[in-house]
């Protein structure tokens, strides 16, 4: 039962509040209650769990051919807010009622413990949470949570003895909170302090020796677009967020596979193609022209690129070549304006599209 999973009701919570009429399938639109974020939050952490938890899906590959079988639920139609006490079908007031095609959570304040922002506070119990209840709108019978924890202890970085695997979901966490908070802003300057907090926060606790892939491409924006206007920044900060959302699962299997030495040479291709294609993507936006003054944004770039990138495999890093194309790059006597970065630059991502190291 959900309320196994939360806290221990006692009926005498119920009957405080028997002024109000228990439902059991009643959704509402979510305003006024919170609902739209609340919603919203249930969106991003499904996506993230079909992103995040691949191989733990294949363990339940009996009862779901494939997890983007859940992804269609992921959406304000199939997902509605109640601020009526839920009640399942053993009578017992619930979280969420979850049935083939529709999810139904609970935002009342009779019960705050079932309240979703309260769910959400402990992301592992949220985590659970969310995939029982998509489970159950595909129609699948997960009672007792038998498929929803099975799929996420297959990979789950808390489980995992090592105490470097804990910064990936609390990383993730940051990054989330940041676009909620953002998303509920009242001006421009209100989202862009929401961001610098976020930043702030990745940087003290991203210490691994990783950790320059994930915070990488953030300080390069914080470089090139400090002239800016706030709107242009905020633009991109909003952007580099959800860039975050598909980096840090990725080096967070490249911590684990280097933990396990096993490094996974198709990952990290991927992950150093996503950066670059964002760098030159940046350089190319602000019309970025390498100076003595900034020639250090490259090369502090490049630099710490192929730090992080040579922890992870040295191998793949002398097998691509990308070690001496990097250096290239950032070498002030080889690039002297903006074309000669653009070029050098679109040359080592065609290195990694071309690469016949994994």
């Amino acid at each position: 039962m959900k309320v196994l999973l939360i806290l221990a009701l006692s009926f005498l919570t119920l009957f405080t509040h028997a002024g109000e009429r228990p439902v059991l399938r009643e959704g509402g639109s979510g305003v006024g209650n919170g609902g739209d974020t609340v919603r919203l939050r249930f969106i991003n952490t499904g996506n993230g769990i079909l992103e995040y938890y691949k191989e733990g899906f294949k363990s339940i590959s009996d009862v779901l051919v494939s997890p983007l079988f859940l992804k269609v639920h992921l959406n304000i139609k199939t997902i509605s807010t109640s601020k009526e006490i839920l009640i399942d079908n053993l009578g017992n007031p619930v979280s969420a009622i979850g049935e083939p095609g529709k999810i139904t959570l609970y935002v009342g304040e009779a019960i705050p413990e079932l309240h979703w922002n309260s769910i959400f506070k402990n992301s592992r119990l949220a985590n659970i949470m969310v995939l029982h209840e998509l489970l159950r709108a595909q129609g699948i019978n997960d009672d007792n949570y038998v498929y929803s924890t099975k799929v996420l202890v297959k990979h789950d970085i808390l489980n995992v003895g090592d105490f470097k695997m804990k910064w990936a979901k609390q990383s993730f966490d940051i990054v989330e909170n940041t676009q909620l908070r953002s998303f509920n802003s009242r001006s421009i300057q209100e989202e862009l302090t929401y961001f610098k907090q976020g930043n702030l926060s990745l940087d003290r606790y991203n210490t691994i020796d990783l950790a320059p892939l994930i915070t990488l491409n953030l300080r390069l924006s914080k470089e090139l677009y400090e002239q800016t206007s706030d709107l242009n920044r905020l633009k991109n900060l909003r952007a580099d967020y959800k860039l975050l959302r598909d980096i840090i699962p990725m080096v967070d299997q490249l911590s684990f596979a280097q933990i396990e030495n096993k490094p996974n040479y198709a990952l990290l291709n991927r992950l150093a193609l996503i950066l670059l294609r964002d760098f030159f993507f940046k350089i190319r936006m602000t019309n970025f022209e390498p100076t003595k003054e900034n020639s250090y944004i490259i090369s502090n770039y490049t630099n710490d690129l192929l730090s992080a990138i040579s922890f992870a495999s040295e191998d793949w890093m002398i097998c691509t070549g990308i070690e001496q194309s990097l250096s290239a790059l950032s070498n002030s006597s080889l690039v002297f304006d903006s074309n000669d970065l653009k070029i050098m630059t679109s040359a080592t991502i065609t290195l990694l599209n071309d690469s016949k190291c994994y």
